[in-house]
């Protein structure tokens, strides 16, 4: 075995020339027709020019295989944020005092349904997930967003006004 630092003329460590013996690239096109070579020529001094307007986009993905929709989960997660807010809300008017914690707990459920649904859509729009579900998917996005805010605003109003965590059963 030896080492090109030890016999750095040794053949075994050069690099071969990439010029045969008659001065031509071995590694050049040799189907390129003369008039394309002409072309490529003439095209070379505006290599650095901007690609017209009409021009589609460089590279669009296309998936062999698409993820399902997961419209469900992201409905009943963002049910479960609404329902949060609910209670918060009936807490606030004085139907039901369920304390803050609930409606605390829920923005758990509908802040998740915001950001899935989220990602969820934009891989439906590059093709990566199953497109037949958009309009649910679009439905859970606004229903998490609606709960997530309902549910932060009324936690807000409720430790504004002094209620407590938990019911009051007195």
């Amino acid at each position: 075995m030896s080492n090109p630092l030890l016999k750095p003329g040794d053949p075994r460590f050069q690099q071969p020339s990439i010029v045969d013996a008659a001065g031509q690239n071995r590694f050049a096109d040799t189907e390129q027709g003369d008039a394309e070579q002409a072309n490529d020529q003439a095209g070379s001094a505006d290599s650095y020019s901007a690609t017209p307007a009409t021009s589609e986009r460089p590279f669009e993905p296309h998936y062999e295989t698409t993820a399902q929709s997961r419209e469900v989960i992201l409905l009943v997660l963002a049910g479960i944020g609404l329902a949060g807010a609910a209670c918060g809300a009936s807490s606030l008017s004085g139907i039901l005092i369920t304390g803050w914690l609930l409606p605390l707990c829920a923005v758990f459920a509908a802040g998740p349904a915001w950001i899935l649904a989220y990602n969820d859509l934009r891989e439906m729009r590059t093709g990566g997930r199953d497109a037949a579900g958009r309009p649910p998917t679009r439905l859970a996005m606004w229903l998490g967003v609606g709960g997530l805010l309902a549910c932060i605003a009324s936690v807000a109003t409720m430790m504004w006004l002094g209620m407590g965590p938990f019911p009051d059963f007195l």
